[in-house]
């Protein structure tokens, strides 16, 4: 198709309407926190709504400050997010393993003593991460984290506002720390051929897919020859097969 100029005769009739300041869109996204938790899509906790809303509300401030395509972001993002959580927050109610997988993950890529200290001082850290909190670190890595270049500065602006009733011990570090955890889980209940590496391209490209073909959530995966996408649509479609599926952990989802 093809884009016309506007006739000069309705410039008259243009009208920019401008977007919702932080204030007014923190007011939203609140009531769209409520209607979560009315619904029972998320737990009746003292103090949810306005700690969420806040993280959503700077995350949504941060994207808009980005210089690339991230910088569009409207509130359908944060009901993504909401719906994203809520999904993973069933997970840890209902009789599926993914939750479980990952409090009991161990990791033995580890050789030197001082990675091992680290390590330890982590798995400390992610004991005080509750199911609730969890669930939304994993939202936010699906919605935002994901698309992200600067990951580190975006990780280091959202963790100050983890606040009671969603503690997060570990600060910036450990939301990296269970987003990876949830990928290895995905990656390790998948049956991979001995020569193929889990690098961090392809754990990413299971992760999303999973999520988003679960929840019928669009996704595009752009990225150079060589990053994983085929073999990761492979990999996934041979995990997904219903009651069918070989491993446990995918007997729940969808086909």
């Amino acid at each position: 198709y093809r884009v016309q100029s506007l006739p000069q005769s309705m410039l008259p009739l243009v009208w920019d309407f401008g977007q919702l300041n932080t204030t007014v869109e923190e007011m939203y996204i609140r009531q769209m926190v409520l209607r979560y938790i009315n619904n029972e899509q998320l737990p009746e906790v003292q103090g949810l709504d306005t700690t969420v809303s806040k993280i959503l509300t700077v995350s949504q401030d941060f994207m808009r400050a980005q210089q690339d395509e991230c910088s569009f972001v409207s509130l359908r993002d944060v009901e993504r997010v909401l719906k994203v959580m809520s999904w993973f927050y069933s997970q840890s109610q209902e009789d599926n393993d993914l939750f479980s997988l990952m409090r009991g993950d161990s990791d033995d890529s580890t050789t030197e003593s001082e990675e091992e200290e680290e390590e330890e001082t982590m798995e400390m850290e992610d004991q005080y991460v509750d199911d609730l909190t969890r669930s939304l670190l994993l939202a936010l890595g699906v919605c935002y984290h994901a698309c992200l270049k600067n990951r580190d500065e975006y990780r280091e602006s959202v963790a100050p506002y983890f606040t009671p009733p969603l503690r997060l011990p570990g600060g910036a570090h450990q939301i990296a720390r269970e987003i990876d955890r949830c990928q290895e889980v995905f990656l390790d209940n998948v049956d991979l051929a001995p020569n193929i590496a889990k690098n961090q391209a392809l754990k990413e490209n299971v992760f999303m897919m999973i999520v988003c073909i679960e929840l019928r959530i669009p996704m595009f995966l752009v990225g150079k020859p060589g990053s994983s996408k085929s073999l990761a649509k492979t990999i996934v479609a041979d995990a997904m097969q219903g009651n069918a599926a070989h491993k446990a952990l995918f007997k729940n989802y969808k086909q």
